[in-house]
């Protein structure tokens, strides 16, 4: 039977990390406002599984590059589905680029999604629910300073901050934390030689399955004695200095 007023909404819900959340807040009796920007028949064909869970599945369009879609998102959410108590700030992007060759739009596309949206949906979920939880998704590489990728680390190192803040600011009405996932699935456009050297340098010399990740969230979320903190889903990465 649903429960009123438990509903997740996942940013970037359709696809990979994002349909693996909202398939598990599903199982975990959430109903899912799915956010997507431009994955429709992803997004559709995880609505489909969430509701065979038997839970309530609403897909709401938009792009968190444009801080105006960003800050109605929490009002649609709350619209369509009566409520929200737990935020999943999911959406991402990984664009190859150093210092030296990174331009300034893949600087502020980043920022903007990494820290600018999250912090805007942060906020106005803050002011409209009163209480519930907010999970961040990082980057086990955050523990790293040398990087290709350079814009997206800072930002990613950014939310982490965010996260911790937050927990501070928003105590003890809401509970805020992250999860930091390492190697789980090759990136799209990723040479497959990365994966063989990265499980070289994995402390557990194994590579990570989806239920590595979505276990954590599951833990996250009802652990009610946890904010603050960043839970890393990566073997053991954030301990190495491979670069």
């Amino acid at each position: 039977m649903n429960q009123p007023g438990k509903v997740a909404l996942v940013t970037a819900g359709a696809r990979r990390l994002g349909q693996a959340a909202c398939l598990k807040f599903a199982e975990l009796g959430y109903d899912i406002a799915l956010h997507y920007k431009s994955s429709a028949a992803e997004a559709e064909a995880t609505a489909t599984q969430v509701k065979k869970i038997g839970r309530r599945c609403q897909l709401f369009q938009a792009d968190l590059l444009q801080t105006n879609q960003s800050e109605i998102l929490v009002d649609q959410v709350m619209e369509k589905l009566g409520a929200l108590s737990l935020l999943v700030n999911n959406a991402s992007i990984w664009t190859p680029a150093s210092f030296a060759q990174s331009s300034t739009q893949v600087l502020l596309d980043n920022l903007n999604i990494h820290i600018v949206a999250p912090y805007i949906l942060c906020r106005e979920f803050s002011r409209k629910a009163g209480q519930g939880q907010i999970i961040n998704v990082t980057d086990a590489s955050t523990c790293r300073n040398k990087t290709d990728f350079f814009p997206y680390l800072l930002s990613k190192k950014t939310l982490q901050a965010l996260t911790e803040m937050l927990a501070v600011e928003l105590a003890p009405h809401f509970r805020v934390n992250a999860v930091a996932p390492g190697m789980l699935l090759p990136s799209e456009g990723l040479a497959a030689t990365v994966f063989p050297r990265e499980l070289e340098e994995n402390l557990l010399k194994r590579c990570g399955k989806l239920s590595d990740y979505t276990e954590a969230l599951e833990y996250l979320s009802k652990s009610e004695h946890i904010t603050g903190q960043c839970l890393f889903v990566a073997a053991g990465d954030q301990l190495n200095a491979w670069q």
